[in-house]
């Protein structure tokens, strides 16, 4: 069954289902071979990038999201450039190519603005806010997640909420504020359906960990963090999974257990050398240079807060700190005064657009009840409703076809059906635009004329029953012809009562010509004049 999918849809489902060396194989397949539209290209790069990621393979993910850019035209939709983008600032991260990732969010930023797309700005925000926090500007930051949540109102997305909130949580914790991380962290835990997320569970108990061991709550903070780390057998970003093994480290050193932290930082921080997590390797020697200053052994401990300090400095180099907080804001403030423009018109254009179909429903509806479904002229109803409300002068033609139960005897009722749908046609094409053609019932119409005189409904009904005796019927009604009978009366100044009443009159007078018009042979026009 895999063998009839597209090769991308192959290498996706072998890419969900764990097996990503397959899933690499194909995509390669598909972007070296089979993809030849631009944006068929883009979408294999983009997920030949998610296979390398979870391969280990960053560089040659980072290179694939680079060809995914080049192949960027003027045809290439706006969330296939932004995902693109986004994904490529997180590689450049990921690296540690922080000016390249800063400049790419920028971008991001700035083209998220020009289409209108929220949830795009915010992750802009988010990218850069997040690399003050990795030189621990945690106020700087903040002014960048602050304006991510001015915007989380317009976001239709709770993924991308969490994650500011989580953001906002690690600032306020840096900054001693634990009731404020405290509210933003219960907003996270209220959604049950994140719970859902691996990453966002995990992450829960990682910050609601450190709540409680910077309140002095270690017992508390060390069982959130055993329940963190039973979600990480699940499977987590590398990541998730090292700062849930930092945070287990400061824990046993908050509950004097310093020999187990050691043994414990040691390894994890063996696991993530060479992943390009050189901050999340800074926090570690940190926590590790507590560990040994708690056991007394402060040579060891000068070592790991030399690298720490070493790992720092670099950072700040490739960090440019002044130009995120001064220009990358600046820059961003005003980007997103034309973000909420483009996003107002959007809005507006998915309100006029729901107007639109919703006006449409009513048309069909109102369609449906005013209208004969054999036929497709107006219905009884529709006539009702129309003489009900009618107040100009109008005449009523009401039309029979002659010996129509012979139709149905010697043809079928649905040769019948056809007959009538035929006759609607011709007396539609017929009358004049202004008016109207009803289904009486059965086989009988009534025809409203407006604004018309004894001359011109003469005019108009002799016309009428033409074109039907002359139709060609032979199709439907083989050797024998079919005719109609026409009663005609127009509205008389000086009737009295209700307009509904007067139409019932008219109804009634019409009624009375066509009876007339049966008694003189079928085939023939009377029209009763207001003095007979």
């Amino acid at each position: 069954m895999m063998d009839d999918m597209p090769l991308l849809q192959q290498a996706r489902k072998k890419f969900k289902n764990n097996q990503a060396e397959d899933a690499l194989l194909l995509c390669r397949k598909f972007v070296e071979k089979i993809a030849y539209r631009n944006r068929e290209k883009l979408h294999g790069e983009l997920l030949l990038s998610e296979i390398q990621i979870a391969l280990g393979k960053t560089k040659e993910s980072l290179a694939s999201l680079e060809r995914g850019v080049a192949l960027f035209s003027i045809s290439t939709l706006p969330d296939d450039k932004l995902q693109v983008l986004s994904t490529l600032s997180y590689r450049n991260n990921d690296l540690g190519l922080y000016q390249q990732a800063a400049k790419n969010w920028l971008k991001v930023g700035e083209y998220s603005a020009e289409v209108g797309s929220v949830d795009f700005f915010i992750q802009a925000l988010l990218g850069i806010g997040s690399l003050l926090e990795i030189v621990e500007e945690h106020a700087a930051a903040l002014n960048f997640f602050n304006q991510a949540e001015l915007l989380c109102t317009k976001s239709n997305s709770d993924l991308t909420l969490t994650r500011l909130y989580f953001h906002i949580v690690s600032c306020y914790l840096s900054l001693k504020k634990y009731n404020k991380a405290q509210k933003y962290l219960t907003f996270c835990r209220e959604n049950d359906a994140l719970s859902m997320v691996f990453e966002f569970e995990a992450s829960m108990f990682l910050y609601q960990a450190k709540i409680y061991r910077k309140q002095g709550q270690v017992k508390k903070a060390l069982n959130e963090i055993y329940r963190g780390l039973e979600v990480a057998k699940k499977g987590l970003e590398a990541w998730t999974h090292s700062m849930l093994k930092l945070e287990l480290g400061n824990c046993l050193i908050a509950d004097k257990q310093a020999s187990k932290a050691v043994e414990l930082l040691i390894g994890a921080n063996l696991n993530i050398r060479g992943l390009g997590l050189d901050f999340i390797e800074q926090k570690f020697n940190e926590t590790l240079s507590n560990a040994y200053a708690q056991l007394g052994k402060f040579t060891e401990a000068l070592v790991c807060e030399k690298v720490a300090h070493s790992i720092v400095l670099n950072l700040i180099v490739k960090i440019p700190v002044g130009k995120l907080e001064c220009d990358y804001f600046s820059s961003l403030s005003k980007q997103q005064r034309l973000l909420l423009i483009q996003h107002t018109k959007i809005e507006n254009k998915v309100l006029k657009d729901q107007a639109e179909d919703h006006h449409e429903i009513v048309e069909r509806l109102q369609h449906d009840v005013f209208t004969d479904p054999l036929t497709e002229v107006y219905n009884r109803r529709w006539l009702d409703d129309e003489l009900n409300s009618k107040t100009e002068d109008y005449a009523l033609l009401m039309i029979d076809a002659d010996h129509f139960k012979t139709v149905n005897d010697d043809f079928s009722h649905q040769i019948g059906d056809h007959v009538l749908k035929r006759l609607a046609t011709i007396l539609s094409s017929e009358i004049r635009p202004v008016d109207s053609v009803t289904r009486f019932g059965g086989e009988e119409f009534v025809i409203i004329l407006c604004e018309t005189n004894y001359q011109q409904v003469q005019a108009l009904a002799e016309r009428i029953r033409s074109a039907v005796e002359i139709a060609y019927w032979s199709d439907l009604l083989p050797g024998r012809p079919l005719t109609i009978s026409l009663g005609g009366a127009i509205k008389c100044s000086g009737e009295l009562g209700t307009l509904g009443e007067l139409g019932e009159q008219l109804l009634k007078r019409a009624d009375s010509a066509l009876y007339e018009a049966k008694r003189q042979g079928r085939n023939c026009f009377v029209l009763q004049k207001c003095n007979e």
